[in-house]
């Protein structure tokens, strides 16, 4: 019977011990967390924990920067007998839309829920950076494991459920730990309020429009060919989940520029697909790229770059939000992006920039040998037809003395094809040339489009 209880006093003392050395490694953890990891400008941050702070929510809108922006919530639940919150962030792809919506929905009584279609996340596998950023906030220990383990390769996942290891990569001197604790431990930090661009519910000042012309660098991998079988997996989760919870679901696209929405070649196909989906599961999608005009109108200037919306128009789009809300069978859209937009009319320029090495005077990666001796430009008109043109490209050299731009040296294409016109610039590392592109009817002087851009730099 001593023996027993000398046996008992033995296992409890090397079970406190064992739990004491847990908990100053958890203490230690964390402290170094504290000192180490600065998230005090984080959007994300504010916006998931004073998401559970806010009763009631009745509707939630979850998408990401393009919404982050522009969903002005506050205003959408001044106008609207119900409660409005944009539980949005920085570049989610459906993996992490799914769990952000699973743990909106795990807090509040949500009846109506609005996720985001990224256009580009269909045609592109997410980041681990979003996933991390919505995994550090969201409380609900399943949720949060399941988003990494889901949203992250293997060899990631310490990353993702320890923050203190990806963030500690350089070691901080004595001073940057100081000014990160002294921030920390502001009220603004402790309570998520207090900032001068938060308008509350999840709504962050945007930023101002300009008047501007459009350009684009376009990329192959840009263009969306085909649909990411795991984001359509999960976006296929996120309607299940809103049937089996009984949440109306609002499958939306935001606007975007039309030069932007020419680039993604097969964008009605694949709109269609999620439509066909959408109805298949009992949920609503709606393209805002294609709000009548009398409802909803943008110009060039109404953006901040080619897919973000400035804070005025998305002030005009949360207003159309809230009508659409609540008279959603009325009929407030075009069909499609061609019965907006007119087939003749250039939208923008798109153009794709490989160098010419003195290897053996022909295209080349810049990652092999080789001086860059001069620049390949393809410029391609931006339509929604395959309009005859001529791209006149024009290199301007500026002038302090009267502070305009002169033309310097009007350049020939080399080349022109059904969609593009090539031409060969000089390639000068210390110089930054700026050209001026006209795109012209066919044959005439008719002037469709016009912009100025400048081309130097290795990509």
């Amino acid at each position: 019977m001593k023996k027993r209880s000398e046996k008992g006093r033995k296992w409890i003392g090397r079970t406190a011990f064992v739990l004491a050395t847990l908990a100053a490694a958890v203490a230690i953890y964390f402290c170094l967390d504290f000192v180490i990891s600065d998230d005090t400008s984080s959007l994300s941050r504010v916006t998931i924990l004073n998401y559970y702070k806010e009763e009631p929510v009745d509707i939630v809108f979850v998408g990401t920067s393009h919404s982050l922006f522009c969903i002005d919530a506050v205003r959408m639940t001044e106008k609207l007998d119900q409660s409005v919150y944009n539980l949005s962030t920085a570049g989610p792809d459906f993996v992490d839309l799914y769990y952000l919506l699973k743990e909106a929905v795990r807090t509040k009584d949500i009846h109506v829920a609005f996720v985001e279609i990224p256009i580009s996340r269909l045609g592109l596998p997410g980041t681990e950076h979003s996933t991390y950023i919505i995994s550090d906030y969201i409380k609900s220990l399943p949720n949060r494991t399941a988003l990494i383990l889901d949203g992250t390769d293997a060899d990631s996942y310490m990353n993702g459920f320890f923050r203190l290891r990806r963030n500690f990569k350089v070691i901080p001197t004595v001073s940057e730990i100081k000014w990160l604790t002294r921030k920390k431990m502001e009220d603004q930090y402790i309570r998520n309020s207090g900032w001068d661009d938060y308008l509350g519910r999840g709504e962050w000042r945007g930023y101002g429009s300009y008047d501007w012309t459009i350009d684009y660098d376009l990329s192959e991998g840009f263009l969306l060919h085909e649909i990411v079988p795991k984001e359509w997996e999960y976006l296929t989760k996120v309607m299940d989940f809103c049937a089996q919870k009984g949440i109306k679901l609002v499958l939306y696209v935001m606007p975007y520029s039309a030069p932007y929405l020419i680039q993604f070649k097969d964008y009605g196909l694949i709109m269609d697909k999620v439509r066909e989906q959408a109805e298949t599961h009992s949920a609503t999608f709606i393209d805002l790229n294609l709000v009548r005009d009398e409802f909803f109108h943008l110009d060039y200037d109404d953006f901040i770059n080619a897919d973000h919306l400035g804070t005025e128009a998305g002030d005009r789009l949360s207003d159309f939000l809230k009508d659409y809300i609540r008279d959603p069978d009325h009929d407030w859209f075009y069909d499609s992006l061609r019965d907006k937009y007119s087939e003749n009319k250039v939208y923008g320029v798109g153009y794709r920039k490989s160098f010419v090495k003195n290897k053996d005077n022909s295209n080349k990666s810049t990652s092999e040998e080789g001086i860059i001796l001069e620049l390949l430009l393809r410029i391609e008109p931006l339509s929604f037809s395959a309009l005859d043109v001529d791209v006149v490209l024009t290199e301007l050299k500026y002038d302090s003395a009267t502070d305009t731009w002169k033309d310097v040296y009007r350049y020939t294409a080399i080349n022109r094809d059904e969609a593009s016109s090539s031409f060969i610039v000089p390639y000068d590392l210390m110089e930054q040339p700026h050209y001026r592109i006209e795109v012209f009817r066919a044959g005439t002087n008719d002037l469709l489009f016009e912009t100025e851009s400048s081309f130097q730099g290795v990509e």
